[in-house]
Order: C-alpha cells, then structure tokens, then sequence
C-alpha cells in the first residue's frame, strides 16, 4: 500500500478555500507536535500577567477568513505531572485579539504600539479542570473558548492576555526560548512581550508560547457509500479507513481526511461545501488491503452510493501483494491479540490470530497492486 500524500497548502484556482479545511493551526507551526525549547509563566501561573503574542501572516495562512473561537496552550516539555492537581478558579481572564506590527517591531516600552484596534473576545473568570493540561509538553488542554468571535482577514495578528493572579498551583507553558530563538522563526515569525500586572502598558520581552488556535468548521457536504474487505471476518464496525480526493487524473489532495465505518460498511466522507461541482477520484485506504479509488460527480448536495471493495493481503503496506506479505505473516505465524508480534496488518482476515488463513489470502491476491 503506497503511503497516502499529506495535505498540503497549495494555492490552487478554485480550490485554494477548500485548502484551509482544518479547524486549528498551532504557532509556531513546526512545533504542532514537536516540544518547544522552554517554557514561560503566562496563562496557567499563578501571578498577575499582560502577555502579548505577536503573530506574523506567514504563520496564518491557512485562516485566513476564517471565524477565531477559542484558544488553547499546553504545558513545558518539562513538565512530569497533569496540571492542575485541583480544580483552579481565575478570578479574571481577558484575551483581546486584533490587527498586529511584524514581529520585528514589537515595543517593550509602550505596548499599544503593538497593534490596531483590538477586539475583547473573552473575559471574566477562567475555570482550569483538575488534570487538564497534560504533562509531557506536547498535548494540549482544554479550550478556552471566546464569547466574541474573531473574524481573520489576514495580515499580522497580535493576541493580548490579561489575568489576575489566582490562588493554588501554577504551571509553565510550553514556549519558544526568545535567547537563541531566531534560527526557529522567534523575532520574523513570532514574538511576545509581558509585564507584571494585568494593567501593564510596559513590559519585557517573553519567550513566545506555543498556541492553537480555533475556528469554526467550515460548512460541509457529504459523500457517502459502503466499503466491503475481501477475505475480512472481524467487525466492520469503528474501522477506520483514510479518504484522499483529487482532481480526475491529478497527484493534487484537495481533502483527506480518515472515516469511520459502521457494522454494514457504511461511511460518510464530509467535503466543504466550497468545493466545485464537478467530477473527482476518492481513495479509499487502510491495512492491510490494496488501495482502490472510485470516480464520484460532486453535486452542491455531495454525492451517494460511491462503493468500494478492497482486495486483501498487502501486509507490509507497500503498495503491492507478493512475498515480502508472505515474509510478515511468517515471522509472526501463530501471535495472537496482545502478544507482542501480533497487528492487524499480519492478521488479514481479521481472526485475531495469524495463521495459515493469512498466508492463503495473500497467495490469492498475488500481484495485486494500489490504484
């Protein structure tokens, strides 16, 4: 089975809107799943704050008209425990968003040199759930969702924080060390300042905390249909198989995105409602079967009745049954589920066991290779 591409940002004609299809977008974005460098006391310490995030366009294309609705932060890399170990009240938690300066041309000195008019997305008190920022430095916690949306129309952003101190616990956000950070975007792609109080018109320079985003999903439409699997016994239900569209004929993705089936095969593949009509391939692809594609005509309505049937036996997900499936199957000949040698992609008919059965279903299917 030959890797499905990733998703690109390509501006391309009429398909640019259907590009920006994910709902979060995490700055600095190289570190969406990636640790930052350090960590700054911003939302989650305990001590009065003004933090202002200076954010360049560069790192928001993919929102561009887009609707902001929340927010969220996660803890340092160094962290080792669930923060907080109780429940934490802020007493005030505000967020203003609105156009920014470049990154370059932040002031410490007067900090409404930073930005245009700003907009006050949330206020009032902020409720932290006991355990909800994960220890580790790369999963988030929970959203802070805003009460105002924020429409983005493009060009630099600035995002102003300003809380009170609050009793309890504190923990330090994940963040780009400002020292040292400029190989990294710190200072060109993104910077920050902050004071000591939730007044503060001046400040210091801070290390940038790594943030997500939100926006509100974009309207879509359904495409729908069965998927059958050759020579498979187990449930079809909770299976979770990877969707790819493109342009008839074309190596563009314009949405990929996984579906999960019910007990019929049943599945639901939502397209942005942007998308022209008009006529594309959608592949359909999951371990260890053969990638297969079918050819739907989009309508403003989506589509129906688009059904696959995946050939099985392509245990080692290169894209093609022959001898090296029959080469995994045999080195983990008789695990079964939670041995350490045993995954569903050995185990082709979905017995929970790998045995003889396997290996028939990978000689019958020999030769056969991904569309």
């Amino acid at each position: 089975m030959a890797p499905i591409k990733g998703f690109f940002l390509l501006h391309v004609l009429a398909l640019a809107a259907v590009l920006r299809a994910a709902d979060t977008t995490v700055v600095p974005s190289a570190f969406e799943t990636t640790v930052g460098t350090g960590g700054f006391n911003g939302p989650t310490d305990g001590l009065a704050r003004t933090y202002q995030w200076l954010i360049h366009a560069d790192q928001l294309t993919p929102f561009v008209g887009r609707t902001l609705n929340g927010i969220s932060f996660r803890q340092a890399g160094t962290s080792t425990t669930a923060y907080p170990s109780a429940e934490v009240t802020v007493p005030s938690f505000d967020l203003r968003i609105g156009p920014g300066v470049a990154p370059s041309a932040r002031s410490i000195t007067n900090f409404t040199l930073n930005h245009g008019s700003l907009t006050l997305v949330r206020s009032g008190q902020l409720i932290i759930p006991a355990n909800s920022y994960p220890a580790g430095g790369i999963a988030f916690g929970p959203i802070v969702p805003f009460s105002t949306t924020y429409l983005y129309l493009g060009g630099h952003l600035l995002i102003e924080m300003r809380k009170s101190a609050h009793t309890g616990t504190s923990a330090s956000s994940g963040a780009i060390v400002a020292s040292g950070g400029a190989t990294l975007g710190y200072g060109s792609q993104f910077s920050a300042c902050w004071g000591t109080s939730s007044t503060s018109t001046a400040g210091s320079q801070g290390n940038f905390i790594i943030t997500r985003l939100h926006a509100e999903p974009l309207p879509t439409i359904p495409v729908t249909g069965t998927i059958a699997f050759s020579d498979y016994i187990a449930t079809l239900a909770g299976k979770s198989v990877q969707m790819v569209m493109k342009p008839v004929g074309s190596t563009t993705t314009i949405q990929s995105s996984s579906v999960t089936l019910n007990a019929a095969g049943e599945f639901t593949f939502s397209v942005l409602q942007s998308t022209p009509a008009g006529t594309y391939e959608l592949y359909a692809d999951t371990s260890p079967f053969i990638r297969r594609k079918q050819t739907l005509t989009l309508t403003a309505v989506g589509a129906a009745n688009i059904n696959f049937n995946l050939p099985n036996g392509d245990c080692d997900n290169s894209g093609e049954v022959d001898a090296a499936d029959v080469d995994a199957i045999v080195v983990a000949f008789g695990a079964v589920v939670g041995n350490p040698n045993y995954s569903v992609s050995v185990d082709a008919d979905g017995s929970s066991e790998v045995d003889a059965a396997d290996i028939d279903i990978v000689i019958q299917g020999f030769g056969l290779v991904d569309d």
